[in-house]
């Protein structure tokens, strides 16, 4: 990816939602937090982590998005490994819809796709 980033391609004004079931996104590489002036502005787990839906689409139990995530936006160009993702200045949504087991329903998943 680095010819894209070389030519300033770098998701910069794009904004992309996530929908899985949830990710890390504490890791110092996807931002360290979750809501305004973090990497992750948006988002919502329709699953919840007992079955009760809320406004913070951190799982408990799984958070399968999180490769995806660093393939597509990570940032680590202070950290150990100076990984970069794709598109590191994408603004980021992150729809939580698969639960503990890795199961949903269609409807569910329509419902953050539609969000």
């Amino acid at each position: 990816v680095d010819p894209l980033h070389y030519r300033n391609l770098t998701g910069k004004g794009v904004r992309v939602a996530i929908v899985d079931g949830g990710l890390d996104y504490l890791h110092p590489a996807l931002g360290a937090g979750f809501g305004p002036g973090y990497r992750i502005e948006n988002g919502w787990d329709f699953v919840g982590d007992n079955v009760n839906p809320d406004d913070d689409p951190y799982g408990d139990c799984s958070n399968h998005a999180t490769h995806t995530a660093g393939i597509l936006f990570a940032n680590d160009s202070s950290g150990d490994t100076g990984f970069r993702g794709v598109a590191p200045r994408v603004s980021v949504e992150d729809y939580r819809v698969f639960d503990c087991n890795g199961m949903s329903t269609s409807d569910v998943v329509v419902r953050a796709v539609l969000l």
